[in-house]
């Protein structure tokens, strides 16, 4: 099978739609559709790393990324990984968590969206919480799912048991073949 699709994780520009799902305004007429036959929209959201060539790596790549691999010792590398870590003293922030928490903004307040499933995300529940915080600011009073796959798999990471998302994904699906 040849390579042709993506799935979307290997994102490049975040604050735009795939050309291959259509126009923003027929996305909107989608999530309303759907919203009236009581559906609700979660779409996934990749926040750990992008394809090579995203503009954030090629304006200034060590602003935004790790200068090596978030793990070294991880076989899997998907490209470019976001530094949630990295401080900007002068701009009193940081660079990508904030990018991370304006992508939602606009995500949710723009289309209207029900929820969230991030994909593989490292270990730092601060910016899940902050996310997921966020986003139900911005719901307002609607109801608003966060959802994670999180490796390594554990249970701590949802709300009842004091993490900050609702729905943690199960990875070790990765092992399931296809059958006859």
């Amino acid at each position: 099978m040849g390579m042709n699709h993506d799935w979307g994780y290997l994102p490049r520009d975040f604050l735009a739609l795939k050309v291959t799902y259509d126009s923003s305004a027929d996305f909107k007429q989608l999530v309303d559709e759907c919203h009236q036959r009581k559906i609700r929209i979660i779409i996934d959201a990749v926040f750990n790393h992008t394809v090579t060539d995203c503009p954030l790596a090629m304006i200034d790549h060590d602003y935004w990324y790790y200068k090596g691999k978030y793990n070294p010792d991880d076989p899997c590398y998907w490209g470019p990984e976001l530094n949630y870590e990295y401080y900007d003293e002068q701009q009193n922030l940081k660079p990508a968590w904030k990018f991370a928490t304006d992508v939602v903004r606009y995500w949710i307040s723009e289309f209207y969206l029900d929820g969230i499933r991030f994909d593989a995300e490292m270990d730092n529940y601060d910016i899940l919480r902050e996310l997921d915080n966020l986003a139900r600011s911005v719901r307002g009073s609607q109801p608003f799912y966060t959802a994670v796959e999180y490796v390594p798999e554990t249970t701590a990471i949802l709300k009842p048991n004091g993490g900050p998302v609702d729905v943690c994904w199960s990875a070790s699906f990765h092992s399931v073949k296809s059958h006859p």
